[in-house]
């Protein structure tokens, strides 16, 4: 609880995660450019049709399933290392970010975000006192 609320302090995309058994979580990589906030979300054997990517508010909502496709053969399996289920992972956009001109593109099992920024926006910066 803690760390989840350090990580909303931050000025830049935070997460909050809703953990489930069974739950998939896809990793997410996000770089600050001077124009924008590039999101990478590594989704690996996920169709673009089993994801869905949603503002609410100040939120992105990356939700989806990763399918499990059984093909019989006569092998005998003895062993699967690969996940399935459902997915979601919730991004807070900064307060800086063009929410209205959001996109998005899906390649190779990687979802790529791009949020622009907004021009002449600068970061609150505070100082806070440490007592002894």
């Amino acid at each position: 609880m803690f760390d989840r609320s350090f990580r909303q302090l931050r000025t830049d995309l935070a997460f909050e995660d809703w953990p489930s058994f069974n739950q998939l979580k896809p990793s997410v990589d996000i770089s600050e450019r001077d124009n924008c906030y590039l999101i990478s979300v590594e989704i690996p054997g996920v169709k673009k049709e089993d994801m869905a990517l949603t503002q609410e508010g100040d939120r992105l909502i990356i939700r989806g399933e990763k399918k499990h496709e059984h093909e019989e053969k006569s092998e005998t399996l003895h062993r699967v290392e690969r996940s399935y289920g459902h997915f979601q992972r919730v991004l807070t956009l900064p307060e800086d970010a063009q929410e209205e001109n959001i996109s998005a593109q899906f390649k190779d099992g990687v979802l790529t975000i791009e949020v622009p920024r907004q021009a002449g926006a600068k970061q609150k910066t505070k100082k806070i006192d440490i007592s002894q």
